[in-house]
């Protein structure tokens, strides 16, 4: 299955079901996943633009250097084939 289109001016309520993964080539290529519903309630539905403009490392504090939206995986084999998709939103350059 093909990933939906996404738009930074999308509302967090549009993809609740979905998970930011966010990688910091920086601090040894650290990742961690944050539950779009979590940042809903942390937040608000803000869009993703807003968002992704208060991301940080939880290492170095620096903005993070890629971040995946992820399709959350269902409890069995069937959603899961359904439901596999993951789109890159960012993507910098290590100086």
């Amino acid at each position: 299955m093909h990933p939906p289109r996404f738009l930074r001016t999308h509302l967090l309520s549009q993809w609740p079901e979905c998970s930011l993964e966010i990688g910091c080539r920086r601090c040894e290529t650290r990742t961690m996943t944050i539950a779009v519903k979590g940042l809903m309630r942390w937040y608000g539905n803000r869009s993703f633009a807003d968002i992704l403009d208060r991301l940080r490392c939880k290492y170095c504090r620096r903005r993070p250097t890629t971040v995946r939206l992820h399709a959350m995986r269902g409890n069995d084999a069937v959603s899961d084939a359904l439901t596999s998709w993951s789109l890159q939103i960012v993507s910098e350059t290590v100086e």
